[in-house]
């Protein structure tokens, strides 16, 4: 399908594919005046063609900055959402299955080779994450609002004091939860004569936002109440990854004025990533959809239960898809969950430190 860009846009990028100036940014080039969008944007780098730095890097350029832009028209109407609803679903057989195969861990009808180990791998997992999160917060008084939209605070009106202006909104175990620890906080106080007004939703709804010019990211909209609680449970969780050195949202400055090196972990994984691609002694994985391949089943197993009861009361069980329907959610938490991230990274922090060879071998069998 050919598309007409607009002028602006066209002699912008003509300016920067001309200056980069090497045979991937003048054949992207050739492809954006042609109209081909969908063979501008399927150019893809790989280090590993490589042997100058300087080359990949203006090659990368390119390529990234093109296919990063939000493009009208070079799909039709509704198309990327459909994709993108369906890549959803795809990741939701995934966890039905993974369900399926953990449920005999849960229930007990262990019969086949190899379960004894299986389950001593398990047991250490268990004492990893049972060590790391510890018993549960004495209280959520962390908890907050996030930067984005919830079923009642469209983008437009998502500050904080819009949040707080809005009438609560969560599933039945969420708002009982709220009920029980902020009868009397100020989000309460400022909905003045009508602050007991409530409104239930039986999950999240299904969007999305721009990730590439030909794909869309999806995500859930949560309810206020349970984003609210999901944030408080995060902020509570990322000050436990500290006792394993993992720093997600930095670490203290050294002398209360300025960061040291290894600020975060994120500073620690890419000083890593540049040692190894010196020395070949490391390896990363970068997983497709990894937050929403984590399944109900493995948290239920590998979490303590109490901390399981706390995040299943917070969670949205249910998704509204595009046509309106209501979806039970196979996966634990969705992208758009406060706590999503910190709950994957104690689980996969915990899994690999439990891994060597023979374990590997043995996991292959589940």
């Amino acid at each position: 399908m050919q598309v007409q860009l607009p002028g602006p846009f066209l002699k912008v990028i003509t300016r920067l594919l001309e200056d980069i100036n090497t045979p991937r940014s003048l054949s992207i080039l050739i492809c954006l005046r042609h109209g081909d969008v969908r063979g501008a944007v399927s150019f893809h780098c790989s280090p590993a063609h490589y042997s100058d730095p300087e080359a990949y890097a203006r090659d990368n350029m390119a390529t990234e900055f093109i296919r990063k832009c939000e493009i009208p028209g070079c799909a039709k109407p509704g198309q990327l959402e459909h994709e993108s609803f369906e890549r959803l679903m795809a990741t939701e057989r995934l966890c039905y299955q993974t369900n399926r195969r953990l449920s005999r861990f849960l229930d007990g009808l262990l019969d086949q080779p190899g379960d004894a180990r299986i389950l001593k791998f398990i047991d250490d997992v268990r004492k990893k994450i049972r060590w790391l999160v510890g018993p549960l917060p004495t209280d959520l008084s962390r908890c907050g609002f996030g930067p984005g939209a919830t079923l009642t605070n469209p983008s437009r009106y998502s500050t904080i004091p819009d949040k707080i202006e809005s009438v609560p909104c969560g599933t039945p175990r969420a708002m009982y939860l709220y009920d029980l620890l902020f009868a009397d906080c100020a989000w309460e106080r400022a909905g003045g004569p009508n602050q007991r007004q409530r409104q239930y939703s039986r999950g999240n709804r299904f969007f999305t936002v721009p990730k590439t010019a030909l794909t869309l990211r999806g995500a859930a909209l949560s309810p206020n109440v349970n984003g609210f609680l999901q944030k408080g449970i995060g902020r509570y969780l990322r000050q436990r990854l500290k006792r394993a050195n993992i720093h997600i949202g930095g670490q203290e400055s050294a002398s209360g004025l300025f960061p040291v090196n290894d600020f975060t972990s994120k500073d620690v994984h890419r000083r890593l990533a540049h040692q190894s691609s010196l020395l070949d002694d490391l390896a990363t994985i970068d997983l497709s959809d990894a937050s929403n391949t984590i399944s109900r089943r493995l948290i239920e197993l590998l979490w303590p239960h109490q901390w399981f009861s706390l995040l299943s009361d917070c969670r949205e069980p249910f998704i509204q898809r595009p046509d309106g329907r209501w979806q039970l959610l196979e996966m634990f938490s969705a992208m758009g969950n406060a706590f999503t991230f910190e709950l994957e990274t104690i689980t996969f922090w915990a899994i690999a430190s439990c891994c060597d060879t023979t374990t590997c071998s043995v996991l292959e069998t589940i």
